[in-house]
């Protein structure tokens, strides 16, 4: 049984795990761990970082949330809508191009600024086509 991650994980922590669960559990939760660990941040795009410290029963690291990638994600949207929907890509596509470009519109402010995130959905929206 490979106990190598045992050395990353507070004392403190270890000994109230064998404390309130039996060994062989405990065992068999801390070897799974890391794969747990992988498997969510594979699942969710993270990056996962150190154990905090103070942690008592429950496990808790840092996370690093990735940038957005707004071509993939409005992608994977689109389709996800016309799956379900059952409407045609190219008219939802459609449907979404204007309204997106009408609401960097209305966010615009006195000094020029404003419309950013919008404006950047238009394109990616524009680029799907």
């Amino acid at each position: 049984m490979d106990k190598s991650h045992l050395f990353d994980l507070p004392k403190d922590f270890l000994k109230n795990l064998y404390t309130a669960f039996r060994r062989d559990a405990t065992e068999d939760w801390l070897d799974r761990l890391p794969y747990f660990l992988s498997a969510t941040a594979a699942r969710w795009d993270l990056e996962l970082g150190a154990a905090l410290p103070g942690l008592s029963y429950n496990y808790v690291c840092s996370v690093t949330l990735p940038r957005p990638n707004l071509k993939r994600e409005t992608r994977n949207r689109l389709d996800i809508f016309s799956e379900r929907l059952g409407f045609d890509r190219q008219r939802l596509w459609a449907w979404i191009v204007a309204p997106s470009h009408m609401s960097a519109w209305w966010d615009l402010r006195e000094d020029g600024t404003g419309g950013e995130y919008a404006i950047a959905c238009g394109e990616a929206f524009l680029e799907l086509k």
